[in-house]
């Protein structure tokens, strides 16, 4: 008896490990995890609420006796929200929800005074980076090394009046701005929309999904600055019913930082099949809005996005190809292939 009551219960406690086994292994694959940084689908901003990120430093003494510095650092928003906290653009401290309370984090570094460290903390709104927050510590920065102060010249009096600087000259006129708009044209069908799928899914219905770095997005909206990125490639052509004939191609690109880019001078080169080195320029005085996308058609445009010409008469994206975004200056901004 005792032997068979001795077997069910070592059954009973196999079974119980390999459930705790596999609630483990679900929880890992289940997101992302602290300490290295990750990516996210296209981010865009300006959506969700306030964040806030404050950061104090105090002297402390590590386990072995020796001096080290701790920042605190406090994060809040004004509603709830889910945030991720970056450490020098590459390690993860945070992934997780926070609100009005907050929470608090500390980091501890050996006393190097004068070393910096740049945080980050941005929220995740319907799967892309929204808003963002930053702060950079300098260590112990009362004891940091000044520069020494640059030498007179031998001609003028030791603390004179440094000379007015020289006015900077006036910029030309901007051409005025040619805001996207997103309308269906008359009598043209809508057009299926990018999906917010992983690309390998994406692509078994026909898209050509690009995987953005959502670091570099939320630096350059915590840094006011734009971030031009080519997204998806439309290749099945049709529109929502199914209709078309591939003629409703389209490659989107979005501008995922914080400041309106002009596009002015810009291009989309295309190289499918047998096809090299298409080229559409952009309409003088296209500028894209942060958060904004617009589409670059085959054939007749549906839309009147990024202007009102097409990228080629004809079905043009094949099953494999690139599309590269190039600057004003000829400089490969974005290349998207599959």
């Amino acid at each position: 008896m005792r032997d068979r009551l001795g077997g069910r219960s070592a059954r009973r406690a196999i079974a119980l490990a390999g459930w705790l086994l596999a609630a483990a292994l679900l929880a890992l694959a289940a997101g992302p995890r602290p300490g290295r940084a990750q990516t996210a689908p296209t981010p865009t901003s300006g959506a969700g609420p306030s964040l806030s990120l404050q950061a104090t430093q105090q002297a402390v003494q590590a386990a072995d006796g020796s001096q080290g510095i701790e920042i605190d650092l406090s994060l809040s928003a004004g509603d709830s929200v889910q945030a991720r906290l970056l450490e020098d653009g590459i390690v993860l401290l945070f992934d997780g929800f926070i609100g009005p309370a907050g929470t608090t984090i500390a980091r501890v570094f050996p006393r190097v005074c004068g070393r910096q460290h740049q945080y980050v903390l941005y929220s995740i709104v319907e799967g892309k980076a929204a808003r963002a927050a930053g702060q950079t510590v300098v260590l112990c920065p009362e004891a940091a090394p000044t520069p020494s102060p640059s030498p007179q010249p031998s001609g003028a009096p030791a603390g004179a009046a440094p000379a007015p600087a020289r006015p900077a000259p006036t910029a030309a006129a901007a051409a005025p701005a040619l805001a996207p708009v997103a309308a269906v044209r008359p009598g043209q069908p809508p057009v299926p929309a990018p999906p917010l799928e992983p690309p390998s899914l994406a692509l078994t219905d026909g898209f050509v999904l690009a995987q953005p770095d959502d670091d570099a997005a939320a630096g350059a909206i915590y840094a006011g600055t734009p971030l031009i990125r080519l997204t998806a490639i439309w290749l099945r052509g049709s529109d929502t019913s199914g209709g078309g004939d591939g003629r409703y191609q389209y490659v989107e690109i979005g501008n995922l930082g914080g400041a309106a880019q002009d596009l002015s001078g810009w291009a989309l080169q295309g190289d499918s099949g047998t096809i090299a080195g298409l080229m559409y320029y952009f309409p003088a005085g296209l500028t894209l809005n942060p958060g904004d996308s617009c589409r670059i058609y085959v054939g007749h445009p549906a839309e009147a996005t990024c202007g009102d010409s097409s990228f080629a008469l004809f079905p043009f994206w094949g099953d494999h190809g690139d599309a590269g975004l190039w600057d004003a200056a000829g400089n490969l901004v974005d290349l998207l292939g599959y």
